[in-house]
């Protein structure tokens, strides 16, 4: 019924295509011009993760766990210094290092502890809640050297996910919500 999880290993994050393209691309999205960089290097990721899970019956599960990630390479979007008002224009560059760490939360519980028609109910849902730096070493155009510490591009400080899964022997319904924090 109860398990306690220590895992650790070591992976990578290769660039995509989009990354190391040799040419430059308009993100109609963002409205702006993004180039490649055939010199990218691939990240490598050091990662722990801690987990504590209880199991109250089949199929149901309550757990805590925590995460911790170093990466050395990490692979950033950055602005180019050609940029002006009127057009940005970025590019993807590696950075010094970065740490992400964490905590998250996970339950699947069936609902028949309310009434036991609702036994086919069961409420899923986790939370996450993340802090991620970034360092990043860089030569401006004087020579002098800067350093910046920031979040992840693109890390999101907290995910959020529930909902209610229905089950019988013809059919399967689910209702899902989600919230992502900003990016």
């Amino acid at each position: 019924k109860n398990q306690i999880r220590l895992a650790g290993s070591k992976t990578v994050a290769r660039p995509e295509f989009r990354e190391i393209a040799p040419f430059q691309f308009f993100d109609y999205e963002q409205i702006w011009g993004i180039a490649g960089e055939t010199t990218l290097k691939r990240t490598s990721i050091h990662n722990a993760d801690l987990r504590y899970e209880y199991y109250p019956k089949s199929g149901e599960i309550i757990s805590l766990g925590i995460m911790a990630k170093q990466f050395d390479d990490p692979i950033e979007i950055r602005m180019d210094p050609g940029s002006n008002g009127d057009r940005w224009l970025f590019n993807y560059a590696n950075a010094d290092k970065a740490l992400l760490y964490g905590v998250e939360f996970e339950i699947r519980k069936s609902m028949d502890f309310i009434s036991e028609k609702l036994s086919k109910l069961i409420f899923v849902g986790n939370a996450t809640f993340l802090k991620s730096e970034v360092t990043i070493v860089s030569q401006s155009n004087t020579n002098v050297k800067t350093e910046v510490d920031r979040p992840l591009y693109g890390q999101s400080p907290y995910l959020i996910n529930a909902g209610f899964q229905y089950s019988n022997k013809s059919w399967n319904m689910t209702a899902l919500y989600n919230r992502i924090g900003p990016r």
